[in-house]
């Protein structure tokens, strides 16, 4: 696994420096990059590819190959393992004041800052954690299609509630929102290539578990699905030959996501 650091570490050691809050920014990093590993390293015992690994001064960023396309139910283990560590550093917190590490002061400050970042990050908004979690729900019940254009119409909803609901109250948190108002629409104009890239997963990697019969043209990600093809009955796997026009070049493209 390569890794690399980002070029935001010369600005960020600047403003450090300038303001003195290389304290703060500091437990603010190593929480974020704890919540990162936490994603990597779950999808690395799933067997799941990972591309380089940056350290940004806000955290790690890597992409996970392929999450979104393979066994719903480890990739929600795989999402939620990050906002699960924001459970444990409280307890951190407090063993750090104890053993005289922070004040009681600034243990507070750390707890509130901590509840903050699990609360923004389980929003259910697409690509936060949260949005992610509703989307393996949908894709436990639905076809793909189905769920990823409702997880993208709820996120939307989402937002709206949160702009009326008076949350938005600066400048940052109105440039939170349409960062991610802008994740979700190129998300929605990229919804056929993302699901002709699932075809092309699925038909390298074929789903064994519950067959599914149904009527609808496309797949549901949790089953192996037996389609209705006019008056017959037709198996994922010809199903999908029909869909990918050159099934052995399907090692061209990947799909991934940043965390």
């Amino acid at each position: 696994m390569k890794i690399r650091f980002s070029w935001l570490w010369i600005p960020f050691a600047a403003f450090c420096l300038f303001y003195h809050m290389q304290k703060v920014l500091l437990c603010i990093f190593a929480m974020l990059a704890v919540h990162e590993c936490a994603h990597l390293l779950t999808a690395r015992i799933f067997h799941y590819e990972i591309g380089p690994v940056i350290i940004y001064p806000f955290g790690l960023g890597a992409r996970i190959y392929h999450i979104g396309h393979g066994n719903v139910w480890k990739e929600l283990l795989i999402i939620a393992a990050g906002p699960a560590t924001h459970l444990f550093f409280p307890l951190v917190f407090e063993w750090m004041e104890l053993s005289g590490l922070i004040s009681q002061s600034y243990h507070s400050y750390l707890i509130q800052i901590n509840s903050s970042i699990l609360l923004f990050n389980t929003l259910l908004v697409w690509p936060l954690d949260g949005g992610r979690i509703l989307q393996s729900i949908f894709h436990l019940c639905l076809p793909y299609d189905v769920a990823q254009l409702l997880t993208f119409g709820c996120s939307l909803f989402n937002l709206l509630l949160i702009c009326t609901g008076h949350l938005v109250l600066n400048v940052s948190s109105i440039l939170v929102v349409i960062f991610l108002f802008l994740q979700i629409l190129i998300a929605w104009r990229q919804f056929a290539i993302d699901q002709f890239q699932f075809y092309m997963y699925r038909y390298q990697h074929p789903f064994n578990g519950h067959l599914k019969a149904h009527e609808h043209n496309d797949l549901y990600r949790q089953r192996e699905n037996l389609l209705r093809m006019g008056k017959g009955w037709i198996s994922e796997r010809d199903w999908l030959k029909r869909h990918l026009t050159q099934p052995k070049d399907m090692d061209a493209e990947h799909s991934s996501f940043m965390i």
